[in-house]
C-alpha cells in the first residue's frame, strides 16, 4: 500500500516590524478619546484633605466661589465681536457669551460638585424673531430643541425632575410674542428658571419703520402665566425706544405698572410696585445702520442713535408689600377675581402721532453695485444698446424692455413699495444718481445724489 506524503503548509511570512522610532511616533500622536462624565466619576475622588477649600470651607461657601468662577461673560476677543451694524448688538451682547470651564479640570472633587453650574448659572438667551435679527451662532429653528435636550440630560444625571436655572432672557418681536412663542419657550420640560427677562428692542415694536406710536398688547399674559415655574419669582420687562420717544415709553410703563400682573399656577401673584421701586431707566448709544439701511430719521448724529430703556419688574405680592411697596387698586381687584381682560391689558397711546418724515432712511452698503443689483444695471444697459442698434424692433420689444426695467427697479425701492415709478427711482435713475460712496436716498420722488 502506497504511503501518502504529507505536505506541510508553510505559514505566511510575518510582516516586518516598523522601525522602533516610527512606532513610538505613532503612539505619541494617537489621540485618546475625551473622557465622558461617567468615566471621570467612575474613579473615586481624592479626599483633598490638604486643601483648605475642602477641609475648612462648607459646601455652601465653596458653591458661591465656584459660581463666581463659572459666571458667563462677553467673549473679549476682538475677532469674535459681532458686527456693530446689526440690530442684535447691544450692551452686554456685543459678542457671544462664554464660560471659562478651566476650574472643572482641576480635580474630580471640584468636577463632581460643580459640573452642572455652567448651565445652571448662564442666562439662557433666546431670540424669538427672524434669523437676521439674531446672532449668527443662534439658530431660531433648533435652539429651543437643543435647550430641551440639554436640560433633560442634566436632569437625568442629577436624578431630578427639574433643573433650576438662573434665568431666561427672550428678545421677541411683538408679533412673535402675541403668537405665543414665549409661552412655548417656557413650556420646555425639565427647566425651572428663577427669573424671566423680556427685552423689547427699538426694532421689535409694531410698525417702528413708520415711527408708529408705541403700543403693547397683553393678550399673551394669561397663557404665559400658566407656564411660569414654581421657582420663578421675578419677571422683568425691558422696553427700548428712541430718546425722542421717551415720553411714550414712560407712559406705557406707567400703564403697565397699574394694569398688569402675572398669576402663577401655584397661586402666587407677581405685581409691580406703584411707588417706583420696580422701575429703572438706562440709556446707551448704538448704530443707526442695519440691513444695509441707515435710519437717518432717528439719528442724533451721523450713524448714531440714542436709545432710552425703561424696565418694569414684577415680584411676588407679599415681597412688594413687605418692602413697603404698593400695588394699584385696579390690579388688586383683578387679582381677587382672577380675571385677565385683554382690553384693559392693551397699552395704547391714541393721542400720539408719528413723525412726519418722507425720507426715514437711506440705502447704504460697502459694495453698492453687487448688493443693490449692479447685474440688473448691466443687463439693462445691454438691452438699451441692443434696442438702439436694432432698427427693426417692433412695439412688442419695447414693451418687453420696459417690463425688465420695472422689474429691476424694484431692487432700489423698499419692499412695501409697488412698481409705480413715483414711489421710487427707476433703474435708469438709480444708475445715474448712484453716488461714489455707495449711498442712495430713499424718498417719494426718486433717488437723490449724496
Amino acid at each position: 500500500m502506497a504511503r501518502t506524503k504529507r505536505v506541510r503548509k508553510q505559514s505566511p511570512e510575518p510582516e516586518p516590524e516598523p522601525p522602533r522610532f516610527l512606532s513610538r511616533f505613532r503612539r505619541r500622536n494617537k489621540k485618546k478619546p475625551a473622557p465622558t462624565p461617567k468615566d471621570i466619576l467612575s474613579v473615586p475622588d481624592n479626599p483633598q484633605s490638604g486643601s483648605p477649600l475642602f477641609r475648612l470651607l462648607p459646601a455652601e461657601v465653596r458653591n458661591q466661589i465656584f459660581a463666581l468662577a463659572l459666571t458667563d461673560y462677553e467673549d473679549p476677543s476682538p475677532d469674535n465681536h459681532y458686527d456693530g451694524n446689526t440690530c442684535f448688538t447691544r450692551p452686554s451682547y456685543f459678542a457671544p457669551r462664554r464660560t471659562d470651564t478651566t476650574l472643572l479640570r482641576t480635580c474630580r472633587a471640584v468636577y463632581r460638585e460643580c459640573r452642572f453650574l455652567p448651565f445652571m448659572l448662564t442666562e439662557q438667551l433666546h431670540w424669538l424673531s427672524f434669523d437676521e435679527r439674531a446672532p449668527p451662532e443662534y439658530d431660531v429653528n433648533t435652539a429651543v430643541d437643543k435647550l430641551h435636550a440639554t436640560a433633560m440630560e442634566i436632569a437625568q444625571q442629577m436624578g431630578q425632575e427639574q433643573v433650576q436655572i438662573e434665568g431666561i432672557r427672550a428678545f421677541p418681536q411683538m408679533f412673535k410674542l402675541e403668537q405665543g412663542e414665549l409661552e412655548s419657550l417656557l413650556r420646555t420640560p425639565y427647566m425651572d428658571p428663577k427669573r424671566l427677562t423680556i427685552t423689547i428692542r427699538h426694532a421689535d415694536w409694531w410698525n417702528w419703520e413708520d415711527d408708529a406710536p408705541l403700543r403693547f398688547e397683553g393678550s399673551w399674559i394669561s397663557d404665559v402665566s400658566d407656564e411660569l415655574s414654581p421657582s420663578l419669582n421675578e419677571i422683568c420687562i425691558e422696553m427700548e425706544t428712541l430718546e425722542r420717544k421717551k415720553r411714550q415709553v414712560d407712559r406705557i410703563a406707567k400703564m403697565m405698572i397699574e394694569r398688569w400682573f402675572f398669576k402663577k399656577p401655584d397661586g402666587t401673584v407677581l405685581v409691580a410696585d406703584t411707588e417706583g421701586s420696580t422701575r429703572q431707566e438706562s440709556r446707551w448709544r448704538g448704530t443707526s445702520r442695519w440691513h444695509n439701511k441707515r435710519w437717518i430719521r432717528d439719528e442724533t448724529e451721523e450713524g448714531v442713535i440714542d436709545y432710552y430703556i425703561v424696565s418694569v419688574t414684577f415680584r411676588p405680592r407679599h415681597v412688594v408689600e413687605r418692602n413697603g411697596g404698593k400695588i394699584s387698586e385696579h390690579v388688586s381687584k383683578r387679582v381677587e377675581t382672577h380675571d385677565y381682560d385683554d382690553d384693559e391689558l392693551s397699552l395704547r397711546l391714541p393721542d400720539e402721532t408719528p413723525m412726519d418724515c418722507p425720507e426715514p432712511y437711506i440705502y447704504e452698503c460697502e459694495d453698492f453695485g453687487s448688493w443693490c443689483g449692479n447685474a440688473y444695471i448691466d443687463d439693462w444697459q445691454d438691452d438699451e444698446e441692443a434696442e438702439g442698434s436694432d432698427e427693426g424692433s417692433d412695439e412688442g420689444d419695447d414693451e418687453g424692455n420696459n417690463g425688465e426695467s420695472n422689474e429691476a427697479s424694484d431692487e432700489w425701492t423698499d419692499e412695501e413699495d409697488d412698481d409705480d415709478p413715483a414711489n421710487g427711482p427707476t433703474q435708469a435713475q438709480a444708475q445715474a444718481q448712484r453716488s461714489e460712496n455707495g449711498i442712495v436716498r430713499s424718498s417719494g420722488e426718486g433717488a437723490e445724489r449724496l
